[in-house]
């Protein structure tokens, strides 16, 4: 439905998704395993600190990201291994992901901590919705209103904007921890977080450099 240059197009783009997930799985990961472990020393309310600062950090972070990464759009994409033929396409494709950006960081990093709260199905529910409303309108953008690149790429960020939206909705659900307002304060703990999901962010990175490489051998 968009060609084979659409297609280069969002492969160009890809590597801009690998770093997003790395940044989920850094604050995600992280969050989830220091969870337990205040849990498991029934730190409760240490653990509810925790899970509330790690939730305005990954908001706060997600929009800085998004806005770094769309002022330098025109830099990266060439970096990434991008052609004359596909720039265009790229561009356009890739500044309407960068909208979604936040909202991708957010479930991504929810999920992994509604996981660790003891809510698998939910955790995968919500992963599930964004990918099911994306294939049901990627069709109905791309061919059916001809919209081309710029309809898979709105398909997909209202696929991850319906995500975030369950994933914040969780936050008064929460089963073993009580978040209270004032706990939505960005604290130390963020710190130790970030330490336990280092692992998960430099195994994605690791992957993001080898997929530019890629990218650029065969350019």
């Amino acid at each position: 439905g968009v060609g084979y240059l659409g297609n280069a197009a969002t492969n160009v783009i890809f590597p801009i998704v690998i770093f997003c997930n790395a940044v989920a799985g850094l604050i995600g990961n992280g969050c989830a395993a220091n969870l337990s472990l205040r849990l498991g020393e029934k730190k409760e309310k240490e653990a509810s600190k925790s899970v509330a600062s790690t939730i305005i950090f990954t908001i706060i972070l997600g929009v800085v990201i998004s806005l770094i990464l769309y002022l330098l759009l025109d830099k990266l994409v060439l970096f990434f291994g991008c052609t004359e033929k596909v720039l265009p396409y790229a561009i356009s494709y890739g500044k309407i992901i960068l909208l979604g950006a936040p909202f991708m960081i957010i479930y991504s990093v929810l999920s992994q901590i509604i996981r660790a709260d003891g809510s698998p199905k939910y955790s995968m529910v919500l992963l599930v919705l964004g990918a099911v409303i994306n294939l049901i309108l990627d069709p109905i953008l791309i061919m059916g209103f001809n919209m081309g690149v710029k309809g898979g790429a709105i398909a997909t960020i209202i696929g991850q904007i319906a995500s975030a939206i369950m994933a914040l909705m969780y936050i008064k659900r929460f089963k073993q921890v009580k978040i209270d307002k004032k706990d939505f304060r960005i604290n130390k703990s963020i710190f130790k977080v970030m330490g336990y999901g280092l692992s998960s962010f430099i195994t994605q990175m690791t992957i993001l450099v080898l997929f530019i490489f890629m990218n650029n051998i065969m350019t």
